[in-house]
């Protein structure tokens, strides 16, 4: 069975995504009446060009800011099926780079009344109606973003990290090394998730590290998470269990050493981060 359709009904497609593509939603409808009587002889309904494929090309901006764009259905019918189609541009090589939903609306109607089709465009697969999944824009594997934490001056930590608009990000690993100077204090290492008021959360390496030590960092989401005690170490690996949080636009992750001293040096770091575009 399919999803009834009035004329007048509009189909929207929404697009957000991070680089520039024309796609095309389409529609296919099975009218209501295949024929009609025109003065009083039978006459197929064909009668302009094809009323019962409704197309919508809208291109995906680079800046993460949601496009919209209707077009209006017209005729009475059921909607038989539906997809998406990349007319221009490269197609994203991972999810969560470009995402796209089409909805029908009433005539009038201040919201959708249903959501057809929804998901991620790129070269693993599409979103189509039916059979297809519907996805929403914080489902499935996001877009994995590896880069380098560069090195801070000493007895500083490395920079903030901040979520970009439209945007939700998951850290999922990072690794740094830790070179302590002689000044005996015990510093022990946080990832903190914060926002414009401040710290709201955070996870706390499963060691600390005295005075004199070089101390490699590895950090990852599902790793060990420390039950709130630490145990100095002669040397070696500490571990970092990351909290599986997926962070809001405007918010974002800071590295915080306590009791770091002003010799203490943090090396050039690597991170790897999960992000999925959010209309």
């Amino acid at each position: 069975m399919g999803i009834a359709v009035k004329k007048g009904d509009f189909l929207f497609i929404f697009l957000n995504g991070i680089s520039a593509i024309t796609v095309r939603a389409n529609i296919s409808i099975r009218p209501a009446t295949w024929w009609g009587r025109v003065f009083g002889t039978l006459k197929h309904l064909l009668g302009q060009a094809d009323p019962f494929n409704v197309n919508v090309d809208l291109v995906s901006t680079t800046d993460r800011t949601m496009a919209l764009l209707g077009v209006e259905i017209q005729v009475d019918g059921e909607v038989d099926a539906g997809g998406f189609v990349v007319l221009v541009g490269p197609v994203p090589d991972s999810p969560g780079q470009v995402y796209a939903s089409a909805a029908l609306t009433r005539s009038g109607a201040a919201g959708a009344f249903c959501t057809l089709m929804g998901g991620y465009i790129w070269l693993g697969g599409s979103s189509g109606y039916p059979g297809g999944k519907y996805m929403g824009p914080l489902e499935g594997d996001g877009r994995l973003v590896a880069s380098a934490l560069a090195q801070p001056a000493a007895g500083a930590d490395y920079a903030d990290v901040t979520t970009p608009a439209s945007t939700r990000t998951l850290l999922k690993n990072w690794r740094g090394q830790l070179t302590t100077a002689v000044a005996v204090a015990n510093r022990e290492v946080a990832n903190q998730y914060q926002d414009a008021t401040g710290v709201y959360g955070g996870v706390v390496a499963s060691e600390n590290q005295v005075a004199s030590l070089v101390i490699d960092y590895l950090a990852s989401t599902g790793g060990l998470v420390t039950a709130g005690v630490s145990n100095a170490l002669a040397g070696g690996v500490v571990g970092i269990g990351l909290a599986d949080l997926k962070v809001l636009e405007g918010t974002g992750f800071r590295w915080k050493t306590f009791n770091l001293q002003p010799a203490d040096q943090w090396s050039l770091g690597r991170m790897v981060i999960e992000e999925w575009i959010s209309p």
